[in-house]
């Protein structure tokens, strides 16, 4: 007997370029030594040429106010602000020739906002939303002309089934995509708020730890019967 069964499921494809997202946060630690103190604590990639790596603002043992750490060659390379020791505000991240290479909203600590992200001569590669640092839907990506990509312009989700229930009682679904990319997270379920990964969507893992792959495996005992909701 043929068995037929859907599934609903979407998929977050990640930038490939350093995230969705996550900035590095220039150290303000105090060695045991070392007393906390208020102002701006410095660290040096060659302390003797006065080769500036990073500098901290702190106020009460915590960081307060910007935060910059730099290149070798001195131009600034991240530039994030800090209240009560949490990162707050834009945070940008800099190309070497000075350029803004993305800018994150963090509130809290978490990203919540729009993260943009940019071409070294200048032009836009993408803008994400995020909310409590969980990707949203309506991710916008461009081309090298600078144009909107569309949905064609994406990879589409593989769906293949594996009837395997006459040998151990399972059918499962692989998922894969269309095209390879470098990592995929595949979820069931619905968005929160009809917006962002929430605790309404579960994560599908790879059983064999590719990571552009994942499934979804069905137990049928004999004798039983599952319905899946397209």
């Amino acid at each position: 007997m043929k068995r037929n069964y859907s599934v609903c499921l979407f998929f977050v494809l990640l930038p490939l370029l350093s995230l969705l997202s996550c900035e590095d946060k220039p150290s303000g630690k105090k060695t045991k030594k070392e007393k906390v103190r208020d102002g701006v604590v410095k660290s040096y990639y060659d302390e003797a040429k006065k080769m500036i790596k990073a500098e901290v603002t702190m106020k009460n043992g915590k960081q307060e106010g910007p935060a910059i750490q730099y290149y070798k060659s001195g131009r600034k390379a991240l530039e994030m602000f800090y209240k009560d020791g949490l990162r707050e505000g834009v945070a940008t991240r800099y190309f070497e020739n000075g350029s803004v290479g993305q800018q994150t909203m963090y509130v809290k600590d978490k990203m919540h906002g729009i993260q943009k992200k940019f071409k070294e001569n200048g032009k836009i590669l993408s803008e994400a939303e995020f909310y409590e640092d969980k990707p949203c839907k309506g991710l916008k990506e461009y081309l090298v002309d600078g144009t909107l990509k569309s949905a064609k312009d994406y990879p589409k989700i593989v769906i293949k089934p594996i009837d395997r229930i006459f040998v151990d009682g399972m059918y499962v679904l692989k998922l894969s995509l269309s095209e390879k990319v470098k990592d995929v997270e595949f979820y069931t379920g619905v968005l929160t708020n009809q917006k962002y990964i929430g605790m309404e969507a579960s994560r599908v893992w790879s059983l064999s730890g590719n990571k552009n792959e994942a499934e979804i495996v069905f137990t049928l005992p004999p004798g039983s019967l599952v319905m899946c909701n397209s």
